[in-house]
Formats: C-alpha cells, structure tokens, sequence
C-alpha cells in the first residue's frame, strides 16, 4: 500500500498522458493548406437562433460571407431585446 501511495501521482500523470483524462491536453499535427487553396474563395453561411420563450430578436446581418481560408473576416450580428426587462446573454 505504502508503495501504490508513493508511486500513485507518477502512475496517474501517465495515465493522463496516454488517455487525455485530467485536462491533459493532447497535441495533433495539422496539415498546413497549400498555396493554391489559400488563393481559393470559400463561402461561410451564417445562422442565429433565440431560446424558446426569449422575446429577442437576433439575426446576421449578412447571411453569408466569402472569404479566403487565414483572411481576418468582420461579420456583423443584429440583436434586440423586445421586452421590458432587462437580460443578459453571451
């Protein structure tokens, strides 16, 4: 027991290295996109949608955008509280 008590924060860090249990974070090698798809236009579509029984009204203001993939891109949402009551949201 005294041994399983020393050696048990070794065994549970690598226990968290293998699995990812713990909130030890694992790392993945992404490919990098190449020139040509850079240079390439994609469409992003946009969709906003409110809680049942929230009286808000809330939308993009564009419903799509085309961008290229790395290209910083500004995207404007519209959002209005019809009640009379104060509410926050995130």
């Amino acid at each position: 027991m005294t041994g399983l008590v020393i050696y048990s924060p070794t065994l549970y860090q690598m226990f968290c290295d293998l699995t990812g249990y713990g909130g030890t974070v694992q790392r993945a090698v992404a490919q990098q996109p190449n020139a040509a798809s850079r240079n390439e236009k994609i469409t992003v579509r946009f969709d906003a949608n409110v809680a049942p029984g929230l009286s808000w009204e809330f939308r993009p203001e564009q419903r799509m955008v085309e961008t290229r993939f790395g290209e910083p891109t500004k995207v404007y949402y519209y959002a209005k509280n019809n009640s009379d009551e104060t509410v926050v949201a995130r």
